[in-house]
């Protein structure tokens, strides 16, 4: 029976959320032109486990709760959410902070809170503009930059 201590809340700031799986490695034989080999293969273990995402569709309502731009899943299963955590230490969100969980909601919230500036490189440009040494550029690094034009005719 699934107790409090063993439930945590993830923090995920990834739009459309994430799909959690976790997988054993089992020996298994593959086929080859030559005969058979050994090989390991991934087999999933338990269910998959689904993680909001801050984004919401237009005209919908929401259906979790969302602080500091992280929308917050509870209920997680502690054990998996490890095992899925130690399967992906190295996946790019887990470096950059945009997945993460506690056991304690006021926990969860104040660190999302903390990190509201973090950045999932997902979220719409800013399109609005600031001047800098007389040129007009876009506040948002990740805008395109335009392509300057030249006046001067170029004489063939």
């Amino acid at each position: 029976m699934a107790t409090k201590n063993n439930r945590v809340t993830v923090a995920c700031k990834i739009p459309n959320g994430l799909l959690l799986r976790v997988f054993n490695m089992v020996p298994a034989r593959e086929q080859t032109p030559t005969g058979f080999r050994d090989i390991e293969k991934a087999e999933q273990v338990g269910d998959t486990v689904k993680i909001n995402g801050p984004a919401v569709p237009f005209g919908q309502a929401l259906e979790h709760s969302i602080v500091g731009g992280y929308a917050l899943t509870s209920n997680v299963d502690k054990e998996f959410f490890e095992a899925w955590l130690r399967q992906n230490e190295d996946h790019a969100a887990i470096k950059a902070g945009l997945v993460f969980a506690h056991g304690n909601l006021s926990v969860i919230s104040d660190r999302a809170k903390e990190q509201k500036e973090v950045l999932s490189g997902l979220e719409p440009l800013n399109p609005d503009r600031t001047t800098r040494n007389g040129k007009s550029v876009p506040v948002d690094p990740r805008f395109p930059s335009q392509i300057e034009r030249s006046d001067a005719k170029q004489s063939a």
